[in-house]
């Protein structure tokens, strides 16, 4: 009796490390087609949740897979730390391993990322300044008006369109003290953040504002990933 215990206990030992190699090679061939269908210089950070894991593999589908990229490029824009998390996701073993025809699908996505306020700095005339003061977005600085370098203030608001985020003043004012109505000068300080499209099909949803930066929260549904190499 004690020989079959301590044989059971072994073949349990060999399963779980079994179930944790073959998760890391799941792992390690998502990321290698996701980097290859995106054309990603560095190839994203995967994780599969869940245990055990070799059930999702006969299975062919997993409930979660976790996707992170420190950085992309967007549009010409510097994005930073894109998380992605993908559910219903459709894997036969032998498209991991590169070979037949079937597609690797996830039914729904879902993700943030961080525009830096440097990012965004960039776009600005020289001389003004953006920054968050309590979660309001304000500009700062100053620039040339009508012949004169002046301090100019104002509120920012963004707004998500079908092909960027959209960085708009509002009550604008002059020297801390006179007010213009939107013109010349507001349209100075408007800027187009061309991000809209992330990789991985994502689609910017909504815009918020921390204290490090633009927060965009992205999905998707329906995503098929081919591997274009």
């Amino acid at each position: 009796m004690r020989k079959i215990l301590i044989i059971l206990a072994v073949l349990l030992i060999l399963l779980v490390v079994a179930d944790r190699i073959a998760v890391h090679v799941a792992q390690r061939k998502i990321a290698g087609r996701v980097a290859s269908a995106y054309h990603l210089a560095v190839p994203p950070s995967v994780t599969i949740p869940g245990f055990p894991f070799l059930t999702q593999v006969a299975a062919g589908r997993y409930n979660e897979v976790d996707v992170a990229l420190s950085s992309l490029t967007s549009g010409g824009v510097h994005v930073q730390d894109l998380r992605a998390r993908f559910t219903g996701v459709r894997a036969p073993l032998v498209r991991l391993l590169g070979n037949g025809s079937a597609s690797v699908t996830a039914d729904n996505a879902t993700a943030t990322a961080l525009i830096p306020f440097a990012s965004v700095q960039r776009r600005l005339p020289p001389g003004i300044t953006l920054g968050a003061d309590r979660g309001t977005l304000k500009l700062s600085g100053k620039v040339g008006y009508q012949g004169f370098h002046v301090p100019v203030s104002a509120a920012v608001s963004l707004r998500v369109t079908a092909t960027a985020i959209e960085v708009s003043p509002h009550n604008v004012t002059v020297g801390g003290t006179i007010a213009l109505p939107p013109g010349p000068l507001g349209s100075r300080l408007a800027i187009t953040l061309p991000v809209h499209d992330l990789p991985m099909h994502l689609k910017v949803t909504s815009v918020r504002v921390t204290s490090g930066g633009f927060e965009v929260s992205a999905s998707a549904r329906g995503v098929e990933f081919e591997n274009s190499g």
